[in-house]
Order: C-alpha cells, then structure tokens, then sequence
C-alpha cells in the first residue's frame, strides 16, 4: 500500500514546521524501538505524515512491524557505514513531510558521533534546513543510563530538544529510577528545558504475540489470532502512551494538523495474505529443521 509521500493536499506544505524526531537509548533492550513503533503509531492514527527511518540494519523493529501497510513511509539508514546515513539530510531538504523519525539502533553512539561532527548536523539542520530536533533518550534504572545521557549531550549539544523517557519496564513507578532522578545531570539539565515522560508497561503476553507476528499496535484489532483481551490490552496502552506523551507533543509534532488524505485506508485483505505467507513460512522453517535434526 502507499502513502502520498507530499504532504500538500490540503494546504502548502510551508505552512507546516519540519521536526526530526531522534528516539536513543543506547542500550540494546531498553525500550527504544518499542517507543519509536508507538510513536509512529501515534503519528499514523492521528493522520500526522510522518517519513521513518529503519537505522538497524540488523534488527529493523520499524520496517518488520509496519512494511505490509506503510513500507512506503519508511527509509533505510545505516549510521555505521560512512555515506550511508546522508539520506537523513537529503530527505529532510526535499521531502515535504512535517514529521522524520529516527530510530537509532544499540551501539551506534560512535558513529552517530561521527555523522554529527563530519556535517555539524544539528547547525544545519535547525539553521539551514529550518527543521527542530527533538532527542527521546530511553533509560533503564542503571547508572549507564546517566552516562549515556551525558554523552549524548556531549555529541548533540544544545540545538535539540531533549525529552528523557523512563521505562516502566524497569520499575513500577517513575520514581523508582533514584539513580537518575537524583543526578546532578538530571538537575543541569532541567534547568535548560529538558523533560520527562514515562514509558508505560506493556504486558508480556500482548508484547509477544504483537512481536511474534510483527504487527503494529493497531494491527492487534485485526489479526486473526487475536482474542479481545489483546485488543484491550494494546488499546488500553497506546492511549496511555498518548496520554503520557501530551505534555511535550508540540516537541514530537503530535500537534500538527491531521491530512485524512495521506494515508491510505489498511488493507485487511493484504494484510490476511501477508500473515498467511508469514504463518506456512515459519511452519516450513520449523519442519525443515526437526527433518535436519531427529529427536
């Protein structure tokens, strides 16, 4: 299926500020690419054009879950090869879309590094090519959590804004993460502006069966093994992630005007088909390995 790729339907895109939207967390695990899923989820609902950028050549979190229905509104972007993330740049200038979203993969803090100092990319970005940055840093309750942070800062500098997502994974309340909460980093840093927001848990069974059939969020309603305790679970918290990500949603462009007409209605039948292949793939996979090795 595909989006319109402009965002000029129904007024001229110069009516529209730019903001790229980077979610981090350098520690593999922590709960970023299931933020950056859930917020282009958000973006996709809310009818907000959004482009996407698969960073994780690797593990591509973004493109698996959402390729069936908006492969088209998704760019690859490999921070680890010299040249291979100028796309970032490039679409930012030519693409008329409010919204760009970045997730970064684990380990990349080196190379991001790199890629920001070799074009002073947050210079150009906010002052050349007129768009805002907004950085989500996803932490855990470890002390690397705050050197990340501070690391972070030290590539990025002031030009984006920064918006530090607690994972509730990690513990129950937002104030079990004493280790950050009582940093003096913390404390430099909210004097500058940056904020804080909470990551909501998802339950383990919902996070399985949405990852095992790599579905998006709103996939869950549709798919035929589903059951209504699923959808309840995933309805009930996506709006919490919305709710929880109201206080900074002009940060994200959560408050740009909807464009019904950009994206296309799912396809339910495309949809069907593509778990259909998914579901005999992985049962051929599953049978030509118990052939390779008999009990």
């Amino acid at each position: 299926m595909q989006s319109n790729n402009n965002y000029s339907n129904n007024q001229a895109s110069s009516d529209y500020s730019k903001r790229l939207v980077i979610v981090t967390g350098e520690k593999g695990g922590v709960g970023k690419s299931t933020l950056a899923r859930a917020l282009f989820q958000l973006y996709i609902k809310d009818s907000i054009p959004c482009l996407a950028f698969e960073c994780d050549t690797r593990n591509p979190q973004l493109h698996r879950h959402f390729k069936i229905s908006y492969e088209k509104d998704i760019e690859f972007a490999n921070f680890f090869t010299k040249g291979d993330a100028d796309i970032l740049i490039t679409h930012i200038d030519q693409k008329q879309v409010p919204i760009f979203l970045v997730d970064l993969p684990a380990q990349s803090g080196i190379f991001f590094d790199r890629f920001v100092k070799e074009f002073d990319f947050f210079n150009i970005v906010k002052n050349e090519l007129k768009c805002e940055v907004t950085l989500l840093s996803v932490i855990s309750r470890t002390l690397d959590s705050i050197n990340l942070l501070q690391a972070l800062y030290n590539t990025c500098g002031d030009i984006p804004s920064y918006i530090v997502v607690k994972n509730l994974f990690f513990g129950e309340t937002a104030n079990k993460f004493e280790r950050y909460d009582n940093s003096p980093f913390r404390s430099t840093m909210l004097s500058k502006g940056m904020k804080e927001v909470c990551l909501p848990d998802l339950f383990y069974k919902t996070y399985d069966f949405v990852d095992t059939n790599s579905l998006t969020f709103e996939d869950v309603k549709v798919h035929p093994k589903t059951d209504i305790v699923l959808k309840a679970r995933t309805q009930s918290w996506l709006n919490e992630v919305s709710t929880q990500l109201e206080p900074v949603k002009n940060l994200l462009g959560l408050d740009n005007p909807a464009n019904l007409e950009y994206y296309p209605p799912v396809n339910i039948e495309a949809l069907n088909e593509a778990w259909k292949k998914s579901t005999e793939l992985k049962e051929k996979q599953e049978n030509s390995s118990e052939t390779e090795n008999p009990a």
